[in-house]
């Protein structure tokens, strides 16, 4: 049994670490599910990506879909600083770098899994909002 009522500072958690606030709220099995399949679909379409997609200066609109997960941000204004001084140095340099076969992939995944968590947030300020007993959802 939950020992108190969940309130919606739980979504601060969820915003930050998908699935974390389930957990929180005693929803272990959902929690989990959450948290593995929503930031492996955002880690995975940062790697494929080659970290494009949580970069606001290569994809200023999609940057912000994929904001819904709040490693994106976090990550961005941490390396953001080594990643301007970086993608200066390549401009400079006149040689053609291809994009990864897999770029766009990876950008949409790392959007859907934005757009996936905050699905997961409303499921979390639905139930503090309005919470059912286990007898409704007989």
């Amino acid at each position: 049994m939950k020992n108190s009522s969940p309130h919606l500072g739980l979504l601060l958690p969820a915003w930050v670490i998908p699935g974390s606030a389930h957990v929180l709220m005693g929803e272990k099995m959902r929690g989990w599910a959450i948290l593995v399949l929503i930031n492996g679909l955002w880690i995975a379409g940062v790697l494929l990506s080659d970290f494009e997609a949580i970069s606001r200066s290569f994809n200023p609109y999609l940057f912000w879909l994929s904001s819904g997960c709040g490693l994106t941000p976090i990550v961005e204004l941490t390396f953001s600083p080594a990643a301007d001084n970086v993608m200066h140095g390549l401009a400079s340099v006149n040689t053609y770098k291809d994009v990864s076969r897999f770029n766009d992939t990876g950008v949409h995944m790392a959007c859907f899994a934005g757009l996936l968590n905050l699905l997961a947030m409303l499921d979390v300020a639905d139930r503090v909002v309005a919470p059912q007993s286990d007898e409704s959802q007989q």
